[in-house]
């Protein structure tokens, strides 16, 4: 004789997939926005740190930066009227070996004049930090918090709505997993 065996759906698989769908989703976008968000993070603690070097070689500290150290001389003799080499400033401004980005150059100091004498009159000013990765760390898991918190709410949503056990618009609110949908 044969053995007849049921097969029994448990009423929450049909919640639960239609989370994992939106889980997987909010993951991959997380995966992506997180990579190129490290990337332009990077990018912008990059300019800070060559700002800061800049700053600092104006007050005539030491810093292990060629391009800043070149900016911050001719700078200074710009300053004190002692400048006259305009072929030596051109060869600065045209070479990417010194002077190649628009945080270290001559174009840079000029056009932040009265913030680069602050710092060229005043060699105790502070040099602000580089909080760049802390702020997109601090953003980035907020947002991670705010998606995952969507995914599964929108997760309960369509697996209500596509479940026989209730409408969209006959929540079963004494279930189980309805509880996180009440709670926006």
């Amino acid at each position: 004789m044969g053995r007849y065996t049921r097969c029994v759906i448990d009423k929450d698989d049909e919640f639960y997939d239609a989370i994992g769908g939106f889980m997987i989703c909010a993951i991959a976008m997380l995966l992506f926005i997180g990579f190129f968000g490290a990337l332009e993070t990077d990018l912008a603690s990059d300019h800070v740190d060559e700002e800061n070097n800049l700053h600092l070689a104006l007050q005539g500290k030491e810093v292990n930066d060629t391009k800043a150290l070149a900016t911050a001389q001719v700078i200074n003799d710009m300053y004190h009227g002692e400048f006259d080499d305009w072929l030596y400033l051109g060869s600065l401004v045209g070479s990417q070996d010194i002077i190649d980005n628009d945080r270290n150059s001559i174009g840079f100091a000029i056009l932040n004049w009265n913030k680069t004498i602050q710092y060229l009159e005043d060699p105790d000013k502070a040099i602000p930090e580089n909080n760049a990765w802390e702020n997109a760390l601090r953003w980035y898991l907020k947002f991670v918090l705010f998606i995952f918190f969507l995914a599964i709410n929108l997760g309960y949503v369509f697996g209500a709505a596509n479940s026989q056990l209730s409408d969209l618009y006959k929540y079963p609110w004494k279930e189980k997993w309805a509880i996180p949908w009440a709670i926006p």
